[in-house]
């Protein structure tokens, strides 16, 4: 489960950033946290040229248990990826290693991580779903952003005391350096791996897919603003319930359990009748897009690399 949920994280991550045609440096910074069982952070670099990218991910455990295991030391992972000639290259920059894999191979992977080919199941939830635009425009990382903020409300059908809230919020940028070729770049990447460009275009969605398929229409309708997206924060809250109910759902006293388990503390009102309590959130910014020259050199396997 947890590799499948990394190389989900890792998947969106790329298709969130990635470039093309014009030689392209984009500078990424995420995060996610997940019910402070786990927080980490991601710092991105995509060098793009053409239908070629070479990208370097660098990520940290911020808290939780790599955290407090003392396993929290950054770590970089380094991809090149080669559509020209259908290849994908994992770097180990340590050992000075590297793992060839094909993009059809690459595909097939993507697709057991998300979990295709399963029947589907229908959703537990009933779902009502708004998307609002912000008022103004913001200024983020030097890009003029609009905003908008998409919520999917979901009550269980089995137990209307069970309650989901998934928040999309999204500014994006009319005017970015190069955004029809970062979307040229998206559609035949994620033509290559079989990903649906919907879902690719709205970074983290294809993992929210088990809530419903509501939440596709809430991701269609936060697409449909248009402009390149500068930042994103997604969120998950689980209705909070009181102590002396039984569910097999979370709650409020499980969470407080699992928070002290890893020294993180939750507010009081996030454990009382009605509350709500984050299980999930993640947040992904675009730092910066600079045009300039890239070397093809950049998009080869290093000398002195051994294929593994």
């Amino acid at each position: 489960m947890k590799k499948q949920f990394v190389t989900a994280v890792i998947a969106a991550t790329l298709l969130g950033c990635v470039v093309s045609k014009a030689d392209v440096v984009v500078k990424t910074k995420s995060n996610v946290e997940m019910a402070g069982i786990m927080s980490m952070q991601t710092d991105g670099v995509d060098n793009i040229k053409a239908d070629k990218s070479y990208n370097s991910l660098t990520t940290q455990m911020t808290g939780g248990m790599a955290t407090i295991l003392g396993k929290g030391k950054p770590k970089e992972m380094v991809n090149i990826t080669r559509l020209d000639k259908g290849l994908y290259w994992e770097l180990d920059t340590e050992k000075k290693k590297y793992k060839e894999t094909t993009m059809d191979q690459l595909k097939t992977q993507l697709s057991e991580a998300r979990g295709e080919g399963k029947k589907s199941e229908e959703s537990e939830y009933s779902w009502t779903v708004e998307v609002k635009s912000v008022e103004g425009a913001q200024a983020i990382n030097g890009f003029n952003c609009n905003g908008v903020i998409g919520k999917a409300t979901g009550v269980n059908k089995k137990n209307a005391a069970d309650t989901l809230f998934i928040t999309y919020e999204q500014w994006a940028a009319k005017e970015v350096p190069g955004a029809s070729e970062v979307e040229a770049y998206r559609q035949s990447y994620a033509k290559a791996i079989g990903m649906d460009q919907m879902w690719s275009n709205e970074n983290m969605g294809s993992m929210f897919k088990q809530y419903g398929s509501e939440f596709a229409e809430l991701a269609v309708k936060v697409s449909e603003t248009g402009g390149y997206p500068i930042r994103t924060i997604m969120t998950v809250e689980g209705g909070a319930k009181p102590d002396n109910q039984e569910s097999n759902q979370p709650s409020g006293n499980a969470l407080n359990m699992m928070s002290k388990m890893f020294g993180k503390k939750v507010d009081k009102q996030e454990t009382e009748k009605g509350g709500r309590s984050k299980t999930f959130s993640f947040t992904n910014e675009v730092l910066s897009i600079e045009q300039k020259a890239i070397s093809d050199s950049q998009f080869e396997v290093p000398e002195g690399f051994k294929k593994k």
